[in-house]
Order: structure tokens, then sequence, then C-alpha cells
């Protein structure tokens, strides 16, 4: 996905980036600061919201294996019952 939205940015470049604007590519920085404040803005809100959900499904299942010993989780993993 990474890839793709540098090649995206490339085709991108070359279409907002003109000769005619040279040297100061005005146009060309100003679309791409938009579209740099765009992505950013969800990035924000999910960097800061993971870790409240991680920890909200730990407390969720604090004591669904009680009864299953450690060693029992570490060898059998997802098969392990309870």
């Amino acid at each position: 996905m990474q890839v793709m939205g540098g090649n995206c940015g490339g085709i991108i470049a070359s279409y907002v980036y003109l000769i005619r604007d040279a040297p100061r590519f005005i146009t060309g920085h100003s679309i791409l600061i938009g579209i740099e404040g765009y992505g950013r803005s969800p990035a924000s809100p999910l960097t800061h919201s993971a870790p409240l959900t991680n920890s909200t499904t730990d407390v969720l299942q604090v004591g669904h294996h009680l009864d299953v010993l450690h060693d029992d989780l570490v060898y059998k993993g997802e098969r392990a019952p309870g």
C-alpha cells in the first residue's frame, strides 16, 4: 500500500509541478501540502485512540482464561480450552 501511495504521489507531482511555475512551484507545493494535511487529519485521532481501544479490549478479556494454566496457553495457543 505504501508503494501504491508513492506511485500515486509521483503521478500527481508530474501534473502539479509545472515548468512555468519554476523555480518556486507555489501551486505544486500548495496542492501537496493540502494533500499531506488531508492525509494526516485522520492519523492523529487514530494514533491516540488505538491504545485506548487496546486497553479496553484487555480489560474485557481479564478472567477469560483463569481456569487454564499459562503453560497450556503457551503450548496450545488459540486452540487452548476456555
